[in-house]
């Protein structure tokens, strides 16, 4: 074989392997978003739970580990997340802090907001893939009911800043 044909293997190899997952998001004990005035406990949620069972925080594994996804209703503890969302300060670049339970504080920055509905589809993509689905960089998804009837989620995605 040629070095031609040899490198357009590589590059269509290269081209067509899914990207890496992210390294796995320790477990959150605690959260804290200023902005938006939300500071909770987190518990953990067995993955075969469907309602949640009160108004806390709650760390759902059903996930991938590269994407902690934290629930919680919007009555509840992410009653204020809902209210910053409306009133426009969750912006690009807001910080979370995150108490892991291993002690340590990481730092989170916010990539997106958006509110979706289950036919929320970018480039292919459900509102379930964007919400819960693997991530290439460690990140934390908060997501709270919205509408009258709960037929919308609040999803906002966090991204880990590196350590200095």
């Amino acid at each position: 074989m040629t070095l031609r044909p040899l490198l357009l293997l590589l590059l269509v190899l290269t081209i067509s392997l899914p990207a890496a997952a992210a390294s796995p998001v320790p477990a959150p004990r605690r959260i804290e978003l200023r902005v938006a005035g939300v500071d909770a406990r987190v518990r953990p949620l067995a993955c075969g739970i469907a309602r949640l069972p009160d108004g806390r925080v709650y760390d759902w594994r059903c996930t991938d580990v590269s994407n902690r996804v934290l629930l919680a209703h919007a009555w509840g503890a992410f009653h204020a997340l809902s209210r910053a969302y409306d009133r426009g300060v969750l912006t690009r670049g807001r910080i979370l802090r995150v108490t892991g339970r291993d002690g340590v504080v990481r730092r989170y920055r916010l990539r997106w907001a958006r509110v979706m509905t289950r036919d929320f589809t970018i480039r292919g993509v459900s509102w379930w893939g964007r919400a819960f689905g693997p991530t290439a960089v460690p990140s934390i998804t908060l997501v709270t009911c919205r509408g009258a009837t709960s037929n919308r989620r609040l999803v906002v995605r966090f991204e880990l800043v590196p350590s200095r």
